[in-house]
């Protein structure tokens, strides 16, 4: 529900953190008539992005929280 939200709303950019079998991130851009996201790319090891700012960070340093 949220991505659909947030693209109704134009929000650029939405990360997604998946934590099934490992850490991932799925970067996520709206597309030219912002309507949906469009997957720009899955991170195992590193996010290595220019948008929506210049970002390099090892997917380690990511802690996910368990409730």
């Amino acid at each position: 529900l949220k991505p659909t939200v947030f693209a109704a709303a134009r929000v650029p950019h939405y990360w997604r953190i998946e934590t099934d079998g490992g850490l991932e991130v799925r970067s996520y851009k709206i597309d030219p008539e912002g309507k949906v996201y469009r997957l720009v790319e899955i991170f195992k090891e590193e996010i290595d992005l220019a948008e929506p700012w210049p970002i390099k960070m090892p997917i380690a340093r990511i802690t996910p929280r368990y409730l």
